[in-house]
């Protein structure tokens, strides 16, 4: 009888660590950022609000600007601004293939990586409405040009 309550113990402790160990492969980005498209893409605020991203490579567009809704995402693909991740241009080689979306929270822009990044999230501080950061695939980028 001890012995199968031991087998049945080992079971769950095993079913556990199985299940921890997959759900945490399924989230993330990818597990390898040499398989990524490059893109660069300067994001800015200014102090009434409004938020401009001006795409320096991987991108179709070349710079867009938009007035955020606070709390509310706004996605961006490589054409520009993209409603869903549903909507999101694939492109062959030309340009990045890459989904994500910036909401404005307080001080803060809120970016979430969902497709062709290595990152899933990245807050940039933005006091008093003056941002100016860089963005790539991997992650935040610094850069001293402006």
């Amino acid at each position: 009888m001890k012995n199968i309550i031991n087998r049945f113990i080992c079971i769950i402790f095993f079913s556990i660590f199985m299940i921890m160990t997959a759900s945490h492969n399924g989230f993330s980005q990818s597990s390898n950022s040499d398989d990524l498209d490059p893109f660069l893409i300067l994001i800015e605020t200014t102090p009434r609000g409004w938020i401009s991203l001006t795409c320096k490579d991987g991108c179709r567009f070349v710079r867009i600007s938009y007035n955020p809704r606070k709390n509310r995402p706004q996605g961006i693909d490589n054409t520009g601004m993209c409603s869903d991740i549903r909507e999101m241009n694939i492109s062959n080689g030309e340009f990045a293939n890459y989904f994500f979306t910036i909401t404005v929270k307080d001080e803060e822009l809120y970016l979430e990586g969902l497709e062709g990044t290595s990152w899933s999230e990245l807050t940039i501080n933005c006091p008093e409405g003056n941002c100016f950061q860089y963005i790539d695939q991997n992650g935040l980028v610094v850069k001293a040009e402006q």
